[in-house]
């Protein structure tokens, strides 16, 4: 067991209540909680291990690498923060250590597991820890944006070889005995519960552009007098998202009280407003010593200097907010400019038929007519685009649901009424549609046509399109993954229509993402990649692009690699899960030089 719970310095001014422990805490945030001399001590539900079982019958043995104070049922507050991907470590072969009556016991992984993940087995192993801790006066705080869960196999390792032993599972819900049934929905848009509380407009000034990922249900308690199940009143919640789901709470729990927050933008400056505002007017008993030399900071016993920089915070207050506004005024100007973009993916109507027009001139289409505006014939196409040898013929919805086959084919009607009007072959139908227009489009069904509907779209000759897929592309020809020209090209194709790179070598999924992604390991077969490319990453329907900085074979940096296990550092990190690719006749890409 890797030892991270070691005490931290203290001094003079130390406050020794209350005694806090930080699981798994950034470290600006444990900085900034010792500068202030609170009596904290560090601890870890442990790190993902890279076990890299790649072949069938690949296994390794592990152990739950969590670290703790023994003493954790004596402290008053415990902290522990469940959000983000956790920093992978390397895996080291496991050791049977001290191990007495001639036995020992290890976790078993094997193939395809290729990380590790010991923090839902360390959850079950500190939630009891933690229940003993609410017996008493205590708090305990908890980040999460996500529910976590795991099985694991034991095994026995003596003389006799290894042989299986149990298994077990665990899980965050384990963290106490009264954590409320819960599911993961993810969301930005926070709302307070009645009546709003102290609590919410602290999260809402630290939640920033977070976004929380799991909802609880308010625990149910029997009322005997009644004969029935009620809201339990010692749950209460803090926030909740637009259906009225709890997204935070605080509970109650025997003699404790248990708080859960969402992902925030500053943990840091969050929980240091909570230690010295909040919690120690409603716990007093945890914090005994809040306020106790309160005089010195009142501004009647000033040091030398001290008046003057209180007079200098006034203007840096001052020069902050008019810097604030500003910023919220080029926010506002560039929605506006870009307005076409939002509309795309949330209008209907003639709003929906004038953004998609905005979006086709802006990719370079000399004629754009908006049907609408030049004819009441109900049967018109919405946009016509005339490139003098061949004429784009466009019809547009945005729905609340999915397409029927009638409004996927009513374009071929218009198509063929054209093709006779120029006496010429050289029409072609499009549908575009924004669909679910009610839900977040990386929610939606993408593409939400049916094999049906695709393949009357090919017999046809028409093309279908949604507007989230305008919307995606618009990012990928900024970031010079797509150029303009290829996008209208593509939008003359039959079928679905899918506006993506199509001059790109897939090199696969990384076997390896280290240093938080400024370094894959891929393996690249016949590929050659050399320092100065540009490779492309895609994760789900996203793309970004990334300069290769070095390169390193068999540990040896290398100018070029062909083909091969291949170790590339980047400019900026690959997000995690992404498939890379590379371009096709590879070379430093013209728009980064």
């Amino acid at each position: 067991m890797d030892v991270v719970g070691e005490e931290l310095e203290s001094d003079s001014l130390l406050i020794e209540r209350p005694a806090i422990c930080l699981f798994d805490i950034q470290a600006d945030v444990s900085s900034l909680l010792i500068e202030k001399h609170y009596n904290v001590e560090l601890a870890t539900l442990g790190s993902p291990i890279r076990v890299a079982n790649k072949t069938r019958g690949e296994a390794k043995n592990v152990t739950l690498n969590y670290d703790y104070p023994e003493n954790l049922h004596e402290f008053d507050v415990v902290v522990l923060d469940l959000c983000g991907e956790k920093e992978v470590i390397s895996y080291r072969p496991h050791s049977v250590g001290n191990a007495t009556g001639g036995e020992a016991y290890a976790i078993h992984t094997s193939y395809p597991e290729s990380v590790f993940d010991p923090r839902p087995g360390a959850m079950s192993i500190v939630g009891k820890e933690i229940d003993a801790l609410l017996k008493k006066i205590s708090l305990v705080i908890i980040f999460a944006d996500s529910i976590e869960s795991a099985h694991y196999r034991t095994v026995k390792i003596s003389r006799k070889g290894t042989e299986w032993d149990d298994s077990f599972s665990g899980s965050t819900q384990d963290l106490y005995d009264a954590f409320p049934k819960s599911q993961g929905k993810v969301g930005r848009r926070l709302h307070a519960s009645e009546p709003e509380s102290v609590l919410f407009s602290l999260i809402k000034k630290y939640f920033g552009d977070s976004q929380y990922g799991v909802v609880f249900e308010h625990p149910q308690r029997w009322n005997s007098g009644l004969y029935r199940d009620e809201d339990d009143e010692r749950f209460v919640p803090l926030a909740l998202n637009d259906k009225g789901e709890i997204v935070s709470y605080l509970q109650s729990v025997e003699e404790g009280v248990v708080f859960l927050f969402p992902p925030l933008e500053n943990t840091s400056g969050f929980l240091l407003e909570l230690f010295e505002s909040f919690l120690p007017e409603h716990f007093p008993q945890v914090f005994p010593s809040s306020g106790q030399f309160a005089w010195l900071d009142s501004g009647a016993f000033p040091v030398p200097g001290e008046v003057e920089l209180l007079g200098n915070r006034q203007k840096i207050e001052s020069d902050y907010k008019e810097r604030v506004e500003k910023n919220e005024q080029a926010i506002i100007n560039l929605k506006s400019e870009y307005g076409f973009l939002r509309s795309l993916i949330f209008e209907t109507g003639d709003n929906l038929v004038e953004a998609v027009a905005h979006y086709f001139r802006w990719l370079g289409f000399d004629s754009v007519v908006n049907q609408d505006e030049h004819s009441s014939d109900v049967l018109e196409e919405d946009l016509q685009v005339d490139c003098g040898d061949k004429l784009l013929v466009i019809e547009i919805k945005g729905i609340g649901g999915t397409s029927t086959d009638k409004a996927c084919s009513q374009i071929t009607k218009i198509k063929n009424r054209r093709m006779k009007q120029r006496n010429s072959f050289e029409v072609y139908g499009l549908y575009i549609v924004n669909h679910e227009r009610y839900i977040s489009p990386d929610r939606r069904k993408n593409p939400p046509f049916t094999d049906h509907q695709l393949q009357d779209a090919l017999l046809d000759e028409r093309g279908l399109l949604t507007t989230y897929q305008l919307y995606l592309a618009f990012f990928l020809i900024r970031d010079g993954i797509l150029n303009k020209d290829d996008v209208r090209e593509q939008l003359f194709a039959y079928g679905l229509i899918t506006l993506v790179p199509k001059d790109l070598i897939c090199l696969g999924l990384p076997s390896e993402h280290l240093m938080k992604g400024a370094v894959i390991v891929v393996d690249l077969q016949i590929q050659t990649v050399k320092v100065g490319d540009v490779i492309v990453a895609r994760k789900n329907s996203h793309y970004t692009k990334h300069v290769v900085q070095s390169l390193q074979v068999d540990g040896v940096d290398v100018e070029e690699a062909n083909g091969g296990v291949t170790g590339i550092k980047v400019s900026t990190n690959v997000p995690a899960k992404s498939e890379i690719f590379i371009r096709l006749g590879s070379g430093k890409d013209p728009i980064l030089e």
